[in-house]
């Protein structure tokens, strides 16, 4: 992803704390596309991650909008 200022993300990453208990996650983790140039089609995930282990990941798929 190319930023305006021509800088490229490979990722992103955000620290957000949650709590877990019984072996689950509660609380809410989102992300936004709230720029155009995050709007890119293709494959992403989202993932919570404990250290380098991944705990749980949601892939998603982005497609240009009918008629673009």
């Amino acid at each position: 992803m190319r930023k305006p200022d021509g800088t490229i993300l490979t990722k992103q990453t955000f620290e957000h704390e949650v709590t877990a208990a019984d072996g689950r996650i509660s609380g809410s983790i989102w992300y936004t596309l709230r720029e155009d140039y995050e709007l890119l089609p293709g494959e992403w995930s989202l993932s919570v991650l404990q250290g380098t282990k991944v705990l749980v990941e949601k892939k998603f798929k982005v497609s240009k909008p009918s008629g673009a």
